[in-house]
Order: structure tokens, then C-alpha cells, then sequence
């Protein structure tokens, strides 16, 4: 009984297209840049660039061309030999090493890059976190009922909305979160279980 659940999953699954990640800021979410001053974001920046024309050249993801930690060790190791590098092997010297060392040249004589100012995080507090917990636990039931994962059948991050302002479970009801089948399924134990957080 469960057909128009998988249907509408894969007519979701459908619709889901490609992204390109942002090529002025991708860099910045490679393992080790928190760490970096403006100078080494400015050589990792040339290096993440570099790889990323690489990869397209190649028509292969950018990890299989240079691993980030041969990115972060050439930041750290600027005039090591290239033969040094962790993950860039014989094959990828010969391929592309005189185009690396270009990379690693514009981005030791580029401006050194500024950070850009963090994002303030909203904190939970206490009884959003309690909420959010028993709402979990709602789901987990849900689950161990239906002999399903719990996250299949509740969106966390709808969860997490409900737990930071109850009141507002009717417009989280329409949220593109929440599919259609759920809201068929569980809108009414989850409005009852709702009542039992205010």
C-alpha cells in the first residue's frame, strides 16, 4: 500500500538538477582553509581554480584530479617539488605538473584573499532543543511502527522549524519539505503530538 509513496519520491528524484558550486567561493570549504591567513586562501583559491579547469578538461570530479589534501599541502608547502605531492602521482606530473606550478606561481604573487564574515548561527535554546528531541522520538516510533527509517517518513529540518515555533505547524504542513504522502499519513498524530509540546 506503500506504491504512491516510492511514486512520488521518484517524481521528486526527478526534478533534481545539477548545481554548480560557486566558483568564487567553493575553495573556501575545502578541509584546513578555516586555518589559512589571506595569503594561503589566496594560493589555495589559484590551486581550487586550477583544479577545477582541470576536472572539467578531463570530464572527471576534481577530487580524482588533485585530492584536497594535495591542495592543502601545497598552500602549507609552496616550494616543495611537485614529486612530493600526496595524490598527484607520476601520471598527473606529466599531464598537467607545468600548469600546477603556474597555479601555485598566480596564487603566491595574487592579493592575499579576506575571509568573508561568518554567518551568525541561531542558537536552540533549551526547550527548542527538548522540543526538537521529542519530536525525534515521535518519529522514531512512527518508524519502529511502519518498520521504516525515521528520517524517511518526517523531514529534519521541518522538525527543527515545528521545534522552534510550534504555532506555526500549519504553514509547515505546506512546507516543499514535506511530501504529499506524509502530510496524508501523519498530519494528525503529528498535530496531536504538537499539542503535547505547548
Amino acid at each position: 500500500g506503500r506504491t504512491a509513496w516510492v511514486a512520488e519520491e521518484c517524481s521528486r528524484l526527478e526534478d533534481v538538477r545539477y548545481i554548480e558550486p560557486n566558483i568564487d567561493t567553493g575553495f573556501f570549504s575545502i578541509k584546513g582553509a578555516g586555518k589559512l591567513d589571506g595569503r594561503g586562501l589566496a594560493i589555495l583559491r589559484s590551486l581550487w581554480l586550477f583544479r577545477d579547469k582541470e576536472a572539467r578538461r578531463q570530464h572527471r570530479p576534481p577530487f580524482f584530479v588533485l585530492p584536497d589534501a594535495a591542495l592543502t599541502y601545497l598552500v602549507t608547502s609552496p616550494t616543495a617539488a611537485l614529486s612530493e605531492v600526496p595524490g598527484l602521482g607520476q601520471i598527473g606530473l606529466q599531464r598537467f605538473g607545468r600548469d600546477l606550478q603556474q597555479a601555485l606561481h598566480e596564487g603566491l604573487t595574487a592579493s592575499p584573499v579576506h575571509r568573508p564574515p561568518p554567518v551568525a548561527a541561531e542558537r536552540a535554546g533549551r526547550q527548542q532543543t527538548q522540543r526538537l528531541s521529542r519530536l525525534k522520538a515521535w518519529r522514531v516510533s512512527l518508524g519502529a511502527r511502519l518498520s521504516l527509517d525515521p528520517p524517511l517518513l518526517w523531514p529534519t529540518a521541518s522538525l527543527e522549524r515545528i521545534a522552534r515555533t510550534p504555532d506555526d505547524l500549519g504553514i509547515e504542513l505546506n512546507s516543499p519539505n514535506v511530501r504529499r504522502w506524509q502530510r496524508d499519513q501523519f498530519t494528525t498524530s503529528l498535530k496531536a503530538f504538537v499539542k503535547t509540546l505547548t
